[in-house]
């Protein structure tokens, strides 16, 4: 059970389109899963600014709080 010349031949081809097919979707599934991590990287960065801004804004509204209370008379 032998293959003719040409037969080898479309077979290899065929084989080298498989590879090839192989390694552009093996490049583009890790390019995809790059550009996912980059964006969990910056909402992870976004999420760390929005949370230091708002224990700042708690820590000055907690100043402005205690000085009120110094300011104003009793009852």
């Amino acid at each position: 059970m032998y293959l003719s010349k040409i037969e080898e031949i479309i077979v290899i081809i065929a084989a080298g389109f498989i590879v090839i097919g192989f390694v552009v979707s093996t490049i583009k599934n890790i390019q995809q899963t790059i550009a996912e991590e980059k964006q969990k990287e910056e909402k992870k960065k976004s999420n760390e600014r929005k949370i230091r801004d708002l224990i700042k804004y708690m820590e000055v509204k907690k100043e402005l709080t205690q000085l009120l209370k110094k300011k104003t008379p009793p009852k």
